[in-house]
């Protein structure tokens, strides 16, 4: 029963990043976010296009947000990948125009279910055309890959502490020491002056 729900828990966040992400025939985009049950995910990034003109694909470029953490990559076939700080090279053969290509990141995900995670990531083809997909909007010219943290993609980041109530400060304590000095040196001054009219 329990493995039956999850599945279907994964399908149902599969399903919704691929409908966020767009037209596979005109983007790069995240096909899907698989919650591998460690706490990690795969990302797989696919297109089906080279660049302009119709230039083959001869690297990918992705790179990771704050809130993503690199653990390891799986090129296509015949590809190789290097991380560099927060960036994933895939590099390899001329991925013709029009023919389908996958590649993972497998990661740890923070964020709070609902929030938007952006890949930007570079395409390029050969040494003079390339695509840049790293729109901030979803219906930019050419938008990053992204896609939407759930529960099953994504750890919540941990609650601020709440600060403490100390008490009063120093200061504080002073300035009420202070006052109750003068009153006591305006009482005694009062009774003083009262003794000496008698």
């Amino acid at each position: 029963m329990t493995r039956s729900i999850l599945a279907r828990a994964s399908a149902v966040a599969v399903l919704a990043i691929a409908v966020f992400a767009g037209p596979a025939s005109a983007h790069v985009l995240v096909d899907s976010v698989r919650p591998l049950g460690d706490g990690s995910v795969d990302i797989r990034f696919a297109f089906n296009h080279g660049c302009s003109g119709g230039e083959a694909t001869t690297r990918l470029i992705v790179t990771l947000p704050r809130n993503v953490t690199y653990l390891r990559s799986e090129p296509p076939s015949g590809w190789s990948a290097t991380v560099e700080s927060s960036v994933v090279t895939f590099s390899g053969p001329a991925i013709p125009n029009e023919d389908e290509a996958a590649f993972g990141i497998t990661a740890l995900v923070t964020a709070e279910p609902g929030t938007a995670v952006l890949l930007p990531t570079i395409q390029e083809c050969g040494t003079t055309a390339r695509y840049e997909w790293t729109g901030v909007t979803n219906d930019a010219e050419e938008p990053a890959p992204r896609f939407i943290a759930t529960a099953a993609t994504a750890t919540a980041p941990p609650a601020r502490p709440v600060a403490a109530d100390s008490g009063p400060g120093t200061m504080q304590l002073a300035l009420v020491a202070a006052g109750f000095v003068a009153v006591a040196a305006l009482a005694t001054g009062t009774l003083s002056r009262r003794r000496m009219r008698r």
